[in-house]
């Protein structure tokens, strides 16, 4: 979970290893991206692609940071990131409001705290939708 690709100097330094890349999808930024809609049909959609592509337990992992990133915009924090990024994740703080995000928050410590304990009565995956579908209400 490096930013940057091992060059071949570094690999060197291990002969026996193998490097592997594992890009995060265009599926999970698209639902990420998506979280400030009330369009929650396409919401769980984009969900479902990113759980498929990527994973249940990365899905959770991104939306923690997103939600953390949101959190810090909508308290007038400092966002770390691209301009780009940072402009995207102002607007969609805005959109959301104060309330949605500090909803968004509990739930997912609720949930994260939930999943670790082993007490999750749903899968993960239908836990995330679940909470979708609560947003987009």
């Amino acid at each position: 979970w490096e930013k940057k690709k091992l060059t071949a100097a570094q690999l060197k330094l291990f002969p026996s290893a193998t490097a592997q890349l594992f890009p995060l999808s265009s599926a999970l930024f698209a639902w990420l991206d998506q979280l400030h809609q009330r369009d929650t049909k396409k919401t769980v959609t984009l969900l479902q692609q990113a759980v498929q592509s990527d994973g249940a337990e990365v899905c959770l992992t991104m939306l923690i940071r997103h939600a953390a990133m949101l959190f810090s915009s909508i308290a007038g924090t400092t966002v770390a990131g691209h301009p780009f990024m940072v402009q995207k994740v102002h607007k969609q703080a805005t959109a959301l409001g104060q309330q949605r995000i500090i909803n968004l928050h509990e739930q997912l410590t609720f949930l994260d705290y939930r999943h670790k304990t082993g007490t999750l009565t749903l899968s993960l995956a239908h836990s995330l939708e679940r909470l979708m579908l609560e947003m987009g209400e």
